[in-house]
């Protein structure tokens, strides 16, 4: 079944009151004759096997039947009941998949007897984690580039390398953020200093402790730069929770924490949160010296050095047994040097200036310093050399800081350089509404992301109750709590355009030992289970959001729905129906958080009846929790808010043009339980848009959202209101606000634009007047046809421009090496950048190359598969004309220059700091 379903999909095209309508689209029956008797050929051969080898092979094929869940949106009754199901037809069924292959393997492992365990160092952890998080910052980097207040701290930086002080006017009016920032970035103040110049809002500690790696790479190196200090925080995690619970529990605390969001994507993007989390972390594991007596060698029973291999009435290989042993007096002398407390006063003198860099990376830190500077001297009590020299850095840096303020502005008050925005947007009156968005929001909550915290509450319970261990619960609280009510009193708590949980990064370190803590605690198969769920979803949250950068799955804007909801929910209303705090009023998103709440304590019960009346496995457990959590919240919630079903509708038709394909798939309509033929079908597709409230249209008189189509021919007709013509011109735009098609005004009623498109793109629809747009009461998108989907061309476009001079014609930009200008392009450096033209019925492709002042060379020029490269001089322009097929929809174009330069770097006065190859102008004929 799960191979015929494998092309299916199903989407919501209508929600009257009585229910959802829904659409499927099928592969043809004869390959699921195919399938059937293929999986009946294999369950005979089982059969036939004896009855101890059938016995193990079924239970370890057994976690196969998970993929029964991927039949569930298809029923002809439960999804109408609890549309939330249809998410198990998206991309969320390949998660399912590898839980049940994943599940097969452990079984296999089990049936066999084989005893697995994983042995890893201090050293490892530092090791895995650094170059995690740089290769992915630099992946990110490569496709993105920085975001949000990231080019604010580069930008600083920068000042700080070439002018040598925080005044940045001067470096914005010159563009010196270009090498690493594409748009026009404008200074970030609120006022200016006594001297008159601009020092941004952002602390300058980030900024000064990135600049060795940006004077050496650039924005790349001051991303690996945070990668190391991600590596850090890393590593003192795993030094605690190794002292606490043994290897197993500081291997999967690791996991847990530093491979889960929010930890992941902060440990490489360009904001104070990680660093200040490495300086938090390194401070509880100086805490925890002396407190306890001897280190935890073993967890649950666990041995620290478990077998990777073997049966268990083997002895390990020598070379298994030297390297167990390796690393038990790794874990041995990690352990006992936590728990050594002699150090010198030198020592401690720099851990004070680590500690007192806190409030120079973010005013809000000066918090975290507090408390942690008075704590560390409380265990510094009884050594007065030590003491004195901890409490000295702490002081003399704490005092640099607010003459940094005096000498800046005048004042030694931190919120002088905020002017009246901290008086009008830090308030207490904001607390409900930020604790509650900091940990059930659905763009930037810390839970939805990473439920595994929850285990920090039972962590704490279980500290408290230990005589030995009470003190570092209470300290762990005191540094918490003050830092989350601080944070959370912001109007602005999520933190702008950032990953979730932004603020909570530099207190994950407090809440890792009493993560540790709950998983050392947990022993029954409930506890197992759902620990196991919460930590393996995580992990699977981390894992999607950061295997496609270019998708930004992590970084939601902050008004509107959650990215990563967006793109696997699939046509189930899930996104719409989970709360966001991020508006003034809080009541209502908590009333929409209530089922989901319960719907999560209903899955624990069921889960908690499945572990006492049978003998299930902590697999089979978590899976029982997972689907009774999904069919539990989708009964209860909300589903049928006009909203939600507006939502799903249009995502529904969406999700139906972009799936189509009646050469291979047959189509049917629920509601009549009849096939769909191609017309009807696109029919079923045709959009029907609610125009927005007077007040929500922007400067562009935009009339609907972003929609991404599918190839093929359509036609937007737009009604108002009244029978008079509309002044203005009706305008179809891709994402940069590149025209693409338009129709010129006085505007009839309905208005009607035809256009085509040669790719899958992003376009939204406005009006030139904002009268005509306010006047917009019904707006429409038809497809008049629609390319199959077997037939498209596998072009993910970034950017799409229109041709001048040609309607129709426009370049599709199919990667991020070419700098966009309208027509135009210019390479970036000498790298291969690929294009494609939409010829638009043009017989001729004229392109004009022209090269700056680099180095004679080759300009290698491809277009549509033929090599037409070109020997240029310096500033030499050359002009290249190609006939164009008939009927072709598109023209690749690939060009890659022999070298680069910098416009700012040959003229004084240019401000573009970009790295230009060849720039290339098409025309049509």
């Amino acid at each position: 079944m799960a191979y015929w379903l494998l092309p299916a999909s199903i989407d919501i095209i209508a929600w009257p009151p009585g229910g959802p309508v829904r659409v499927a689209l099928f592969a043809s029956l004869f390959k699921l004759w195919v399938a059937l008797a293929t999986g009946l050929v294999a369950a005979v051969a089982l059969l036939f096997t004896g009855p101890v080898e059938r016995t193990a092979r079924a239970r370890i094929i057994a976690p196969l039947l998970l993929l029964w869940l991927w039949t569930l949106p298809y029923w002809p009754w439960l999804p109408d009941r609890a549309p939330a199901l249809l998410i198990l037809a998206g991309p969320l069924r390949w998660v399912i998949a590898a839980a049940a292959v994943l599940g097969v393997a452990a079984a296999w492992v089990r049936e066999h007897r084989i005893r697995v365990g994983l042995s890893i160092g201090r050293g490892s952890v530092f090791v895995l984690s650094l170059a995690l998080y740089a290769g992915l910052g630099l992946w990110s980097l490569a496709s993105v580039g920085p975001g949000g207040d990231e080019p604010h701290y580069l930008i600083i930086t920068h000042s700080l390398l070439v002018d040598r002080d925080l005044k940045i006017e001067n470096n914005h009016l010159r563009g010196d953020y270009r090498a690493f920032w594409r748009g026009e970035l404008r200074p970030d103040y609120f006022v200016r200093g006594q001297n008159g110049a601009i020092y941004s809002i952002h602390s300058p500690g980030l900024a000064a402790v990135i600049l060795p790696g940006y004077a050496i790479a650039g924005a790349r190196g001051a991303v690996v730069t945070m990668a190391l200090f991600g590596a850090l925080a890393a590593v003192a995690i795993f030094d605690v929770a190794l002292v606490i619970g043994g290897p197993a529990i500081a291997l999967l605390t690791w996991l847990a924490v530093c491979l889960t969001v929010p930890f992941v994507p902060h440990s490489w993007m360009l904001y104070p949160e990680m660093a200040g989390a490495a300086i938090v972390a390194w401070s509880v594991r100086w805490l925890l010296e002396g407190r306890a007596g001897k280190p935890a060698e073993e967890s649950d029973g666990v041995p620290a050095s478990t077998p990777v291999s073997g049966r268990p009435d083997q002895p390990p290989p020598t070379r298994r047994r030297s390297a167990e042993a390796r690393v038990h007096r790794t874990t041995r002398a990690t352990a006992e040097g936590l728990h050594d407390s002699r150090t010198s006063p030198l020592t401690w003198l720099w851990r004070g200036a680590c500690l007192g860099l806190l409030p120079w990376l973010h005013t809000k830190f000066v918090v975290l310093l507090a408390v942690l500077a008075l704590l560390l001297l409380w265990r510094l009590r009884t050594r007065l050399r030590e003491a004195s020299a901890f409490a000295a850095a702490v002081a003399l840096l704490s005092l640099a800081w607010l003459s940094y303020f005096y000498v800046i502005y005048g004042s030694i008050d931190p919120q002088v350089a905020y002017g009246a925005y901290a008086a009008q947007n830090v308030r207490f009156d904001n607390l409900p509404r930020s604790l509650l968005g900091l940990l059930i929001d659905q763009k930037f909550g810390l839970l939805v992301y990473s439920p595994v915290y929850l285990l920090a509450g039972l962590g704490v319970w279980h500290l408290a109750r230990d005589s030995r261990r009470r003190g570092l619960a209470l300290a762990l609280t005191a540094v918490a709590v003050p830092y989350v009510i601080g944070s959370a009193r912001l109007h602005m708590w999520w933190g702008g355009n950032s990953a979730p949980a932004r603020f909570m990064v530099p207190i994950l370190p407090l809440l890792a030992p009493a993560i540790a803590t709950a998983l050392l605690s947990v022993r029954s198969p409930l506890g197992r289970a759902t620990a196991g769920l919460w930590v393996a979803f995580g992990l699977m949250v981390a894992a999607i959001g950061i295997a496609f950068p270019d998708r930004l799955l992590l970084l939601s804007d902050p008004h509107g729905i959650a990215r990563f909801l967006e793109a696997i929910q699939g046509s189930a209303p899930i996104a719409a129906a989970l709360p966001t705090f991020t508006q003034e009023e809080w009541t209502t998103p908590m009333v929409r958080a209530l089922p989901w709440i319960a719907a999560a304590l209903g899955a624990l019960s069921v889960a908690w009846v499945a572990s006492a009346r049978s003998r299930c496995g902590p697999f089979w457990i978590a899976s029982a929790e997972a689907v009774a959590f999904l069919i539990a919240g989708s009964l209860l919630s909300s589903s049928s808010a006009g909203a939600v079903r507006a939502d799903a509708t249009l995502r529904g038709r969406l999700g139906l043009m972009t799936a189509y394909d009646p050469d291979r798939l047959r189509a049917l309509d629920y509601a009549t339980m009849a096939k769909l033929d191609p017309a009807a079908l696109l029919r079923a597709s045709v959009l029907e848009i609610q125009p927005p409230p007077d007040d929500e249209i922007d400067a562009r008189g935009r009339i609907s959202a972003a929609l991404v189509l599918p190839p093929g021919r359509f036609e937007a007709r737009v009604w108002f209101q009244g029978q008079r013509p509309q002044d203005g011109d009706l305008l179809l735009s891709a994402r940069r606000g590149d025209v693409l098609a338009r129709a010129g005004g006085p505007l009839a009623n309905p208005a009607t634009l035809p256009f085509a498109l040669p790719v899958r793109v992003g376009v939204s629809l406005s009006l030139s007047e904002q009268s005509s747009a306010r006047a917009v009461q019904q707006v429409q998108m038809v497809p008049i046809s629609i390319v199959p989907r077997s037939r498209r061309l596998n072009i993910q476009p970034r950017a799409i421009e229109s041709i001048a001079g040609h309607p129709g014609g426009a370049l599709v930009y199919a990667d991020d090496q070419a700098y966009p200008e309208g027509g135009v392009f210019w390479t970036r450096a000498a790298n291969r950048a690929e294009v494609a033209a939409v010829p638009a019925g043009a017989s001729q492709l004229v392109l004009t190359v022209h090269v700056g002042p680099i180095a004679r060379g080759v300009v290698i020029l491809t277009v549509n598969g033929r090599n037409l490269d070109v020997e240029m001089g310096p500033d030499e322009t050359r002009q290249v004309v190609v006939d164009v097929p008939a009927g072709a929809a598109l023209v690749p174009i690939v060009v890659q220059a022999p070298g680069f330069f910098r416009p700012a770097s040959v003229d004084p006065k240019s401000t573009d700091t970009r790295a230009l190859g060849a720039q290339v102008r098409v025309e049509l004929r």
